[in-house]
């Protein structure tokens, strides 16, 4: 039998990868590396696959950062054999001394695993670390092994691989591969023998001590062993205990600027290491600093006490920010993590310091550690087509809302506009609606909204299309309706109007004026900021005439089911700002939320949104905050809390990398503030006008039980911003 010899040949190098390697297709990963390159970007890699384990089916993930970890990218590039028998692992990533990235791995064929000699350790590298994206050399296999943790930069400017041959020698399993010309060659020096009774995959990192001695610490069946070369890594002492107490689990040590030692292990109770072979538990990874080479350790800071939490490593940032990358529960949650911290944090052993972050998601593949779950399950996808424009070459990226009437229907409103006129952009066109009596299983036909029809076919104005809608305190549907002109792009040519229904939907009273005393500049368009509360409807508008609504932000309040609405309060929000969104937090205030916009500008902020909250029912109003949105935000729509969950969903902003803004994201909170990295729903294939939507909380009137319904714009062609509209369910 001929042996499998494609573990030779260079891996892909997938720098647009498609949806077989998004998380939510991945049922394993772990195992993480991360880097800071010298712009500030942090860089993160860690290996998965579709079957939940180590195994033929691995590939490696590469994520960055550009805000210092606080939020991540999606799969920036991907590492995968075209032989599917062929396993790419065990990834490293580390900035050389001349700026270049690195991205080592271990790459082998699956009926060799544990033969060093059919491993090899491969990278790539690049220059282009700073904006945009990377462009990355051609793989190389570099040396026989297997690396998977950072490389060393000696005294004397020769770079040092601590390389593992696993079980292919009796001898001289650890070994130190060495480039003295910045790593276009490499060379094996020497190897510390790890007795085959204790090897345990050696996963082995060497530091150089203050006297040029070189201590090499390795992962044994009965903890941390330790060897110590005094030539450079030619040779090495007996492998001896490090009598630093450890599970059969990776740990990490560095140098760091200030000449301390960092190391990070797991520190369970006492009990644990009675277990025979120290077969204690993954859990409790802590810090330590020493200031004698390793002899001694102080503080011990807990970065997470978790069970399943395994196999850090990290790097320091040029501020002296540490930054510890480890995964968590690697067929389960499936998250790969980080904390930052500094010196200070480590020896005070404080995990409530300013500077501490911990349990920073860079990647989660588990979405029930979420809370929820998504339908349709492989997210991103295209959810479920509600309304076909396509077929009449019709659009409607505007004007979707939803609400749940009192008899359990569900009405789900949305405009059927020109796919012409402005690409499908525009406004010109009427609202239709359609009913589900079973939960949103089926929906009936199409319904003309009659008054926004003949405001279509009159002169009156150009269009009337319903922007808002809820269910009044005693039953009453209510419907907001926004009026634009003819001419010109999103331009509105009237104030608002209101319709009510007595008998869910089926019928409509003829428009009465939200408030009769404004004009167009002071009250224009809303997208859906409503919501109902202690008898008591609210919703947010914005005013102006012209495109993005130059005028104020105010809040309605109707006190008599629809009927009426005064204007409360003006919200302090930029008069450039666009959009809102408004709920309830469970502290009984009001928030709203806006987009920070301005006109013309290519460097807005769709990260950092605005928000203000009231604690007096929408009268007097906070300074504007700011809260973070990982994956960007733009058109947002907040929903009502659902069991311990908030929702908010819209586009993943129109500014950054091409492979980042466009997409459906929803972010969840506990807190209506705080919210998480955020789950891409769909992403972006084609055209434009994506992501503009809606959400209603359905409640079933069998068993009470609740969930998100969300409506969504989707682009249906390439070059215009013609869409149809999809639905998603978000189960808690």
């Amino acid at each position: 039998m001929t042996a499998n010899t494609t573990y030779l040949d260079p891996a892909r190098i997938i720098t647009d990868p498609g949806a077989e390697y998004r998380a939510a297709a991945r049922a394993f990963q772990g195992i993480p590396s991360l880097a800071c390159g010298d712009d500030g970007r942090l860089w993160s890699v860690w290996y998965g696959g579709p079957t939940p384990g180590e195994d033929e089916n691995n590939y490696v993930v590469l994520a960055v950062s550009t805000d210092a970890g606080r939020s991540w990218s999606d799969e920036r590039l991907v590492i995968d054999h075209a032989d599917p028998v062929v396993r790419c692992f065990d990834p490293e990533v580390w900035r050389a001394p001349d700026g270049r990235i690195w991205v080592f791995w271990a790459q082998h064929a699956a009926d060799n695993r544990f033969e060093g000699s059919r491993s090899g350790v491969w990278a790539i590298t690049t220059t282009e670390s700073a904006g945009g994206e990377a462009t990355w050399s051609e793989p190389r296999r570099l040396c026989d092994g297997v690396m998977m943790c950072k490389p060393l930069v000696l005294s004397d400017g020769d770079w040092a691989l601590p390389v593992s041959f696993w079980h292919r020698r009796q001898a001289g399993s650890a070994a130190i591969v060495v480039s003295s010309d910045s790593g276009a060659t490499w060379t094996e020096r020497g190897a510390v023998d790890v007795p085959p009774e204790i090897r345990d995959h050696d996963e082995h990192m060497i530091v150089e001590r203050r006297d040029g001695s070189l201590c090499t610490w390795v992962r044994t069946r009965d903890g941390i062993g330790e060897s110590i070369s005094r030539d450079g890594g030619r040779t090495w002492s007996a492998l001896k205990s490090a009598s630093v107490p450890h599970v059969r689990s990776r740990f990490f040590v560095r140098r760091l600027r200030s000449g301390r030692l960092l190391l990070v292990r797991h520190n369970p109770s006492n009990a644990e290491f009675a277990n025979e072979r120290s077969r204690g538990t993954r859990s409790d990874l802590t810090a330590y600093l020493s200031d004698d080479d390793g002899a001694t350790w102080s503080g011990g800071l807990l970065l997470d006490e978790r069970k399943g939490v395994s196999y850090p490593d990290g790097d320091e940032a040029d501020d002296g920010t540490i930054y510890v990358t480890y995964d968590f529960d690697r067929r389960g949650a499936r998250e790969i993590l980080m904390a930052a911290l500094r010196e200070e944090d480590v020896l005070s052993g404080d995990s409530a310091a300013g500077s501490l972050k911990t349990r920073v998601v860079i990647n989660s593949a588990g979405a029930d550690s979420r809370g929820f779950r998504v339908t349709p399950e492989d997210i991103p996808n295209r959810g479920i087509v509600f309304v076909d424009h396509q077929k009449h070459g019709r659009s409607g990226h505007g004007g979707n809302c939803l609400t749940q009437c009192r008899n359990g229907d569900i009405l789900a409103f949305y405009s059927n506009v020109s796919g012409d006129l402005h690409k499908g952009h525009g406004t010109f066109g009427w609202s239709e609606y359609k009913r589900s009596t079973d939960g949103g299983k089926t929906w009936g036909e199409p319904v003309e909204l009659a008054y926004s029809r003949r405001m279509y076919d009159s002169a009156e104005v150009g269009s009337a299309l319903v922007f808002a809608a809820t269910t009044a305190p005693d039953g009453k549907v209510v419907a907001f309706v926004c009026r634009f002109a003819e001419e010109g792009l999103w331009v509105k040519q009237e104030p608002p109007v209101v319709l009510l229904s007595h008998d869910d939907g089926r019928t409509w009273s003829e428009p009465h004026p939200l408030d009769p005393g404004a004009s167009v500049e002071d009250v224009s368009l809303t997208f859906d900021a409503v919501f109902v509360r202690d008898g008591k409807i609210y919703i947010g508008f914005m005013g102006g005439s012209a495109n993005y609504c130059p005028g104020p932000y105010s809040l309605y309040v109707s006190e008599d089911n629809g009927a009426s609405f005064e204007r409360r309060s003006e919200l302090p929000f930029d008069a450039e700002n666009y959009y809102v969104t408004a709920g309830v937090l469970d502290d009984g205030k009001i928030i709203v939320y806006s987009y920070p916009y301005r006109k013309g500008s290519a460097e807005i902020n769709e990260r950092d949104i605005p928000y203000v909250t009231s604690s007096d029912d929408g009268r007097t109003w906070s300074d504007v905050r700011t809260t973070r949105f990982a994956k960007r935000i733009r058109n947002m729509q907040m929903s009502e809390k659902i069991g311990d969950l908030y929702f908010l969903h819209g586009r993943s902003g129109s500014m950054g990398p091409a492979g980042e803004k466009g997409h459906l994201v929803l972010y969840c909170s506990r807190d209506g503030i705080n919210w998480d990295d955020g789950l891409i729903l769909y992403r972006k294939e084609r055209g434009g006008g994506d992501c503009y939507s809606a959400n209603t909380v359905v409640t079933s009137p069998r068993d009470g039980s609740r969930r998100l319904l969300i409506q969504s714009s989707i682009a249906y062609e390439a070059d215009n911003s013609r869409v149809n509209e999809h639905h998603w369910w978000v189960t808690p």
